[in-house]
């Protein structure tokens, strides 16, 4: 098995921690907009509309994220991923409440710096859990995820000299931060990564990663092989979504022996860099098929079939072969350990 350059491991743990600051920010700008709105007096006449958000706007609080949060390089890696857009969106919302943005971020700095050196502490950590313990890699990043944003609660409260704002975090948020991970580290393509993670089907797909896994499967090897999947696909003519191909490929996968799966993943175990925020939506059923929720036409239907198709690089029921843009992953995938930060 390959060994992880340092720079690369940097990389991936710089990624790591941007996907976690991500959806802590997310949550902790969901909360305090939300106090912040309750404790106002009632409106007398009708809310006014939503004002439409601009790039400069989001120009503007990425400018913002960089200056304040630490460090550096997580704070760049925030502002560059494909779920940047839902930060960004946030923080407009927060903004259109009444709350200083800047003072928000001021407050909610040094708890993203201890997640990143906790995050870092996990780099060893496979995503099974170890002899002796009895938590998931999953369970404690939503652990971590947890204590920062009520940290960004309390950080808040005592900059502002108000109340502490109720937090409330999903149970499931540590196994979406982790699948935004695993997705970042398998896929080069980080366009396909973005509609794979922000798509309505994400919850979905992160619910077959899990049940994957469960079962002794490498999801990560399954995602390697999304790029490819839609190519053949374009190839015949066939227009076929990365929500489609992730989930017939994963769907691919469940039905194959799990050791053939880890060998498939073994005989190309060496890292590669990749770049990863994040839904938290909870707990849609995986879907039997790439196309369960979509209405039954024969486009669709021929889309069903090449998202479940045999590639020229696979075996039925086998882990998809990792495709010329795919990026090839560990064993023991999803690890803490792989790279982020390629095709940037």
């Amino acid at each position: 098995m390959s060994e992880t350059h340092p720079m690369e491991a940097a990389s991936a743990q710089t990624g790591q921690t941007a996907a976690a600051a991500l959806q802590i920010l997310i949550m902790a700008a969901q909360a305090i907009r939300e106090d912040h709105q309750r404790k106002q007096p009632p409106a007398s006449g009708p809310l006014p509309p939503v004002a439409q958000q601009s790039p400069d706007q989001h120009q503007r609080y990425a400018d913002m994220v960089r200056a304040t949060v630490q460090p550096p390089a997580v704070a760049q890696a925030m502002v560059t991923s494909p779920q940047w857009p839902q930060l960004a969106t946030e923080l407009g919302r927060l903004e259109g409440a009444g709350v200083n943005v800047q003072q928000f971020l001021s407050s909610a700095a040094p708890v993203i710096a201890r997640v990143d050196a906790e995050v870092r502490a996990l780099a060893t950590v496979q995503a099974a859990p170890a002899r002796g313990q009895d938590k998931s890699l999953g369970e404690r990043i939503g652990e971590i995820i947890r204590k920062a944003v009520d940290g960004i609660a309390e950080g808040w409260a005592k900059l502002t000299g108000k109340d502490r704002p109720t937090t409330a975090v999903p149970t499931r948020v540590g196994a979406e931060v982790l699948a935004v991970m695993t997705a970042r580290d398998a896929i080069a393509d980080q366009r396909v990564v973005a509609e794979l993670v922000n798509s309505e089907r994400w919850p979905a797909i992160v619910e077959q990663m899990q049940g994957a896994h469960a079962a002794g499967h490498n999801p990560a090897a399954a995602l390697a092989g999304v790029p490819q999947r839609i190519q053949q696909a374009a190839a015949a003519g066939i227009t076929l979504s990365a929500t489609e191909a992730a989930q017939g490929l994963l769907t691919e996968q469940a039905k194959a022996p799990a050791a053939a799966n880890f060998a498939t993943a073994a005989a190309s175990a060496s890292v590669s860099p990749q770049a990863p925020a994040v839904s938290t939506t909870a707990g849609a059923a995986p879907a039997a098929t790439a196309t369960a929720s979509t209405p039954a036409t024969p486009a669709n239907n021929a889309a069903a079939a090449a998202a479940t198709a045999t590639s020229t690089t696979s075996t039925p029921g086998a882990t998809p072969a990792q495709g010329p843009a795919a990026a090839r992953t560990t064993p023991n995938a999803p690890a803490v350990n792989v790279s982020h930060g390629r095709g940037r």
